[in-house]
């Protein structure tokens, strides 16, 4: 997946009012051991975790990491005492992986909801969701 998708798709929901959020920012703690990440974070001292987190935070993307250890938490919070490069934003962009986007969470999650919302909602859903496919896959 190009590195153009990362930066169209919350840039096309953002033009329809739809917000971006991330609910498994961390790529189930996996993120702490990716190279490029950890080099990053050496720089700064911090975690492979928290610049993945970073990286979303400073693209205008909520996330929402998810822990079972109290000391975690206080380490995903930690993310706002520095910045991200430009050339460090382009690098982590670069790897980003394609089966952690939009298309397998969004399809899911829409027969759950169209199964189970009624039927105006369901509407709403419907012509978000091919809105935002015709925008995002061009």
């Amino acid at each position: 997946m190009s590195s153009s998708y990362f930066s169209r798709c919350p840039a096309a929901c953002r033009a329809h009012h739809m917000a971006v959020v991330a609910y498994c920012p961390i790529a189930r703690g996996e993120a702490s051991n990716d190279a490029v990440l950890k080099r990053i974070g050496h720089t700064y001292g911090k975690s492979g975790a928290q610049v993945s987190l970073r990286w979303l935070v400073q693209q205008g993307i909520s996330v929402i990491p998810r822990t079972s250890r109290i000391w975690r938490l206080s380490e995903n919070y930690s993310i706002f005492d520095f910045e991200l490069s430009e050339a460090e934003m382009s690098e982590i962009s670069s790897i980003a992986r394609r089966r952690s986007r939009l298309a397998t969470v969004m399809s899911p999650m829409r027969a759950f909801a169209l199964k189970t919302l009624p039927a105006p909602a369901t509407s709403v859903l419907r012509i978000g969701y091919r809105m935002l496919r015709r925008v995002v896959c061009g």
